[in-house]
């Protein structure tokens, strides 16, 4: 999906500043928003250069790329301290990749759209569960705790997709895994 359009097909539009989406200017490196909000909340944040750090999103989107992010973190974070193997996030989001069937240079929560995002967040839920327990009962994981800590994120996850699916009309069919 081109970057400097909104799914719903307006063109983006490039502001210096945050502030037209938050009152006031949390960051100095500005923000694309769509032509058309804000009937239209769709909004991506900006790198210093001024690209945009993915493509715009709605509500849902946003709040669909964090539950993604809550989970794949933890899972890219524990596996930096396993001990005899190191995998960093571009190995975890190649691995993630691969799963999804896309390419890698397209596997970046900023770049999915919200389609892309529900069959993403519902593998992570599924696949990263099962690691982190397997993880943690072989005793490799130093500290423990895992478990506990990943059950109220996805708590904190279905929350979120509970109340999404009320405001944005999720379909079911889009939820089964969960």
């Amino acid at each position: 999906m081109d970057s400097h359009k909104c799914h719903c097909g307006s063109d983006a539009v490039y502001h210096k500043s945050d502030a037209v989406i938050y009152g006031r200017q949390y960051s100095s490196r500005g923000v694309y928003v769509c032509s058309q909000y804000p009937k239209c909340d769709s909004y991506v944040g900006c790198h210093p250069n001024k690209s945009p750090l993915g493509v715009l999103k709605d509500k849902k989107g946003r709040e669909l790329a964090k539950a993604c992010h809550k989970i794949f973190d933890r899972y890219w974070n524990a596996c930096l301290e396993y001990k005899h193997r190191v995998v960093g996030r571009n190995d975890a989001y190649r691995y993630l990749a691969s799963q999804l069937k896309m390419p890698v240079n397209e596997c970046h929560f900023g770049m999915m759209n919200n389609q892309e995002l529900e069959k993403a967040l519902q593998f992570l839920r599924k696949t990263q569960y099962t690691f982190l327990q397997d993880f943690e009962t072989s005793q490799l994981f130093n500290g423990g705790g895992v478990i506990e800590e990943l059950d109220s994120i996805i708590e904190s996850c279905e929350k979120t997709i509970e109340r999404l699916s009320k405001e944005n009309d999720i379909t079911e069919q889009s939820l089964r895994g969960w």
